[in-house]
C-alpha cells in the first residue's frame, strides 16, 4: 500500500511537471521576446505620420532603432536624423564622460530632441557648446512622444550614461500623452536580453513566462513599481460627465487635442506625478540630482485663452511638486515670453506647418537655461 501511494504521488508530480512545461511552452509561443530590428533603409518621412524608425517595446515604451537614418520633411523644413547605438538621436556617446568632465543629461519630448530643427540647433546641443568651458558635457536624450511614464520607464538608460545631474523638461502635452501610453503599456512586447546588451544595458533576469501571460490575461501588474502605477491609473474611475467635459473641451478649442479641461487638470496631474515621483526616487537612490523646468509653446503664440490657462496650470502644478520634493525649478514659458517680447523683430516662434519651436526659440531656451544651470550646479562662468 505504501509503495502504491508513493507511486501515485510520483505520477502526480510527473504529470504536474509535464503540464507546467507544456503551459510554459505555450506561454513562450504566445509571448515571444522581441528583438531590436535592423534599421529600415533611409528615406524621407512625414513626422506626423507613424515613424517606421521608432519601435514600441517594453520596458522602454518606445525607442529609435539603433543605427537608423532618415529625414523628417515638411513644407517648411527638411531635417536629417541619425540614431546612435543607444537608440537616441545624435552621434555616438561614450559611457564615461571624457577628460573627467561632469555630465548633464537633458530629458524631454520632441522639443528637447529637436523636432523640426537640425540636431546641433536643439537647445541641449547649444548648451553643450556653451558649458564645455565649465567642465560639463550636456547630452540630449530627448525622445519624440516622451512623457512622465516614459521618463520613469527609461531611468536605467539615463543612468547608464553616468550623469552628474539630470534636467527634466516638462511639456504641455505630457498629461495627455501619459494617458495614451498607459493604454498601450501592458500589451507591449518585451525586449529580448540581446537587445538590452545592444543598448549597453544589463538584461533583467530571465524567468518563466507563464506568470506573465496569466497577468496579461487578467490585466494584472508584474510587481514592478512602474507596472503597479500603470495598473492603478488604468483602474481610476472617470464619470461620464468627466469624460464629456474632456471631450467637449478639446473639440471646442482648435488645435487643442492635448488640452485638459481645467476642472480635470488636478486629477490628470495626480496620475502623472506618480511617474515623476518614481523618476525622482530612482535618481535619488543613485545620488543623481534632478532639476526641472516646464515649457509650453501654447503659452507663447497667442493661440487663445485655453492654451494660456493650460500652460499656467502646468507651471503651477510643476512648481508645487518641485517645492514638495525640494527640487530646483525653472518656469521657462514665462521667461521665454519675456525674452520674445524684448525682441520685436522675432515675429515667428514656430513653423508654418509645424508647432514645434524654431531655431530662434531654441537659442532663447539655451540662453535662459545656461544662466540658471551655472547658478544651480555651481559651474564656472566664462571669462
Amino acid at each position: 500500500m505504501k509503495r502504491s501511494s508513493s507511486y501515485r504521488l510520483l505520477v502526480l508530480l510527473a504529470s504536474l511537471a509535464v503540464s507546467l512545461a507544456v503551459a510554459e511552452a505555450l506561454a513562450r509561443y504566445a509571448l515571444p521576446l522581441a528583438s531590436l530590428p535592423v534599421p529600415p533603409p533611409s528615406r524621407d518621412i512625414d513626422p506626423y505620420e507613424p515613424n517606421p524608425f521608432v519601435v514600441a517595446l517594453a520596458p522602454f515604451i518606445s525607442l529609435h532603432v539603433p543605427g537608423a537614418r532618415y529625414t523628417a520633411v515638411r513644407r517648411s523644413y527638411r531635417v536629417a536624423y541619425w540614431i546612435n547605438s543607444r537608440g537616441f538621436r545624435g552621434d555616438e556617446v561614450e559611457l564615461t564622460p571624457a577628460d573627467g568632465r561632469k555630465r548633464l543629461v537633458v530629458i524631454g519630448d520632441s522639443v528637447t530632441e529637436g523636432a523640426a530643427v537640425d540636431f546641433e540647433s536643439s537647445f541641449p546641443c547649444l548648451l553643450n557648446r556653451e558649458l564645455r568651458h565649465s567642465g560639463w558635457e550636456v547630452l540630449n536624450l530627448g525622445m519624440q512622444g516622451a512623457s512622465p511614464i516614459y521618463y520613469a520607464a527609461n531611468s536605467s538608460r539615463y543612468l547608464s550614461f553616468r550623469p552628474s545631474a539630470v534636467l527634466l523638461i516638462i511639456f504641455e502635452n505630457d498629461l495627455y500623452d501619459d494617458r495614451l501610453r498607459e493604454e498601450q503599456f501592458l500589451r507591449l512586447p518585451q525586449l529580448e536580453p540581446q537587445g538590452f546588451e545592444r543598448l549597453g544595458l544589463t538584461p533583467p533576469p530571465s524567468g518563466w513566462r507563464l506568470p506573465t501571460l496569466v497577468r496579461r490575461v487578467l490585466r494584472r501588474p508584474d510587481g514592478s513599481q512602474l507596472q503597479e502605477i500603470v495598473a492603478a491609473n488604468q483602474s481610476a474611475e472617470w464619470s461620464k460627465e468627466e469624460q464629456r467635459q474632456l471631450d467637449s473641451y478639446r473639440r471646442a478649442v482648435p488645435g487643442g487635442g492635448y488640452l485638459i479641461a481645467p476642472a480635470l487638470f488636478q486629477k490628470h496631474w495626480d496620475l502623472s506625478r506618480k511617474y515623476l515621483d518614481l523618476l525622482d526616487l530612482t535618481l535619488r537612490r543613485s545620488k543623481v540630482p534632478l532639476l526641472v523646468a516646464s515649457f509650453a509653446m501654447g503659452g507663447l503664440e497667442g493661440r487663445g485663452e485655453a492654451f494660456v490657462e493650460h500652460a499656467g496650470s502646468l507651471e503651477l502644478h510643476t512648481r508645487s511638486w518641485c517645492q514638495e520634493k525640494d527640487l530646483r525649478y525653472l518656469p521657462l514659458t514665462e521667461m521665454t515670453l519675456e525674452a520674445v517680447e524684448a525682441q520685436p523683430s522675432l515675429t515667428h516662434l514656430s513653423f508654418d506647418d509645424d508647432p514645434h519651436p524654431n531655431p530662434q526659440v531654441h537659442r532663447i531656451l539655451a540662453g535662459l537655461l545656461k544662466t540658471w544651470l551655472i547658478e544651480q550646479l555651481g559651474m564656472e562662468k566664462s571669462q
